[in-house]
């Protein structure tokens, strides 16, 4: 997809009559149509008498319709007011996505319908509820931020729709020097309007456009494949792994995988199938983790004195004082069978619990991490510590590897500021073995893939992105 004299090549134009000021847009607007017909909104657009024109609308099947040159106003904002500014329809490209909105529905034998029956006539001009509009699984049930009390059923929109703004976001952002906002963002008086709502994926969308700014990292795409040749090629993978995952890391040329002893093999078949690549055991010693050997059915928050609370994001995890002499004897255990399974190493998650409970500081996860880390290497165990900057500072670095978590985009799937990605360089400096994982999909999101990776490269880091959910092997 590319633009040529404000207009997209390759798709359908059709213009619209209403808008002719030439602007210099600054955002990029996301509306629903509120009907489910694209052919209906191109034919409601063309009428002069309509008022209303929007630069794109979005089909439920991905077509992209273009109704304005994007240099050219549009009335699609209305009454408007935005970090002090009004009139909006001169700053901004609208996009119209062909949705229905929010309404209140009913189930109808397993299926949807508007309430109200032939009374509700706006729901039923576009309501097909034999077709997918029909179909429960098409909606979702919220409150708007700004309607906080009245939960309704909102319309979700299509892959084929979030899959064409993938591509044409970024392209549009890019052009223009765009940020993206909702049309309920400049509406006034506030509340006016509630697209495109909570069904939206909005966070995802801005996150396509969050390198815009950034500076590229200078290295020439033969550098960085020359670096990441160098680096570590590993793999981190703590769910469902199957021979057949093995192999294929063996084809790719992983040497280091970070695995856990409950993912479903052994480190002698990992090694029958690779037996050049060095095997990792995980293990979080900052937390409890309740599906563990070590775990007793009657431990609760407080018995043992050890097990501090819950982890709300993770079910069955546990923040732990590190302190406690019996927490440290059961990590001792723990790295006893980890040796006597054939682990190469250990790789050490959860040392920074002290950012999680008052009880702990720094101080206290360092002095942990000196023993534990001198009891793996008494049992001839390899260690990486995972995250926990202020720790691993305070640790002799020539013990041990260290991999990080979201170095340069942030849990959000944000860049990092140049500041935070420059403090976390100066931690890598120390190590000789530096891994870093992004939480990144790169179909969905190359520019930040790239950057992620050009970023690795440039510090030297062994690197690969994956689900946070780590359970399969993403080539």
């Amino acid at each position: 997809m590319e633009i040529s004299n404000n207009r997209l090549v390759g798709v359908r134009y059709i213009e619209s009559p209403n808008g002719w000021r030439k602007i210099k847009p600054e955002k990029l607007v996301i509306h629903f149509t509120a009907i489910n017909s694209a052919e209906g909104t191109v034919r409601h657009l063309k009428k002069k008498s309509s008022k209303v024109s929007a630069h794109i609308v979005l089909a439920p099947d991905g077509e992209i319709i273009q109704m304005k040159p994007f240099n050219i106003e549009c009335w699609h904002v209305g009454k408007s007011y935005y970090n002090g500014k009004r009139g909006w329809n001169r700053r901004t490209i609208g996009i119209e996505i062909v949705n229905y909105g929010p309404t209140r529905l009913r189930k109808v034998g397993g299926r949807v319908q508007p309430r109200g029956g032939a009374r509700n006539q706006r729901a039923w001009d576009w309501f097909d509820p034999n077709g997918p509009m029909g179909d429960p699984d098409n909606w979702i049930v919220a409150a708007h931020p700004l309607e906080p009390n009245r939960r309704q059923h909102w319309h979700k929109f299509t892959d084929a729709q979030i899959d064409a703004l993938y591509e044409l976001v970024p392209l549009l952002c890019d052009k223009y020097n765009l940020d993206v906002v909702g049309h309920e963002d400049l509406a006034s008086p506030r509340g006016r309007k509630t697209d495109p709502g909570p069904a939206f994926p909005m966070s995802e969308i801005q996150g396509l456009v969050t390198t815009r700014g950034i500076t590229p990292i200078p290295l020439e795409e033969a550098r960085v494949a020359a670096a990441d040749a160098a680096a570590p090629k590993w793999h981190y993978q703590l769910q469902n792994l199957t021979a057949s995952d093995v192999t294929v890391m063996e084809g790719d040329g992983i040497n280091l995988l970070v695995t856990d002893p409950s993912a479903g093999m052994s480190v002698t078949e990992i090694k029958a199938i690779n037996p050049e690549c060095s095997v990792y055991s995980y293990l979080s010693v900052g937390e409890a983790e309740d599906y563990r050997a070590y775990w007793q059915r009657s431990w609760r928050v407080g018995a043992p004195r050890f097990l501090l609370r819950k982890n709300p994001n993770w079910l069955g995890n546990y923040a732990v004082d590190v302190r406690a002499s019996a927490w440290v004897r059961i990590v001792e255990f723990a790295l006893e069978d980890i040796a006597k399974a054939g682990y190469d190493g250990v790789y050490l998650d959860k040392l920074d619990v002290f950012d999680d409970v008052a009880e702990l500081e720094v101080g206290d996860c360092v002095a942990f991490a000196e023993k534990i880390i001198a009891y793996a290497h008494h049992l001839g165990l390899r260690v990486i510590v995972q995250n926990a900057e202020e720790v691993v500072s305070a640790l002799d670095s020539d013990d041990i590897g260290w991999a990080k978590e979201d170095w340069v985009l942030d849990e959000d799937g944000k860049v990092r500021s140049a500041r935070a990605i420059a403090d976390i360089d100066a931690v890598a400096t120390r190590f000789d073995l530096v891994l870093n994982i992004e939480y990144v999909d790169p179909r969905k999101k190359p520019k930040l893939y790239q950057f992620a990776r050009r970023h690795a490269a440039e510090v030297g880091a062994g690197f690969m992105v994956g689900k946070r959910e780590l359970q399969e092997y993403a080539r």
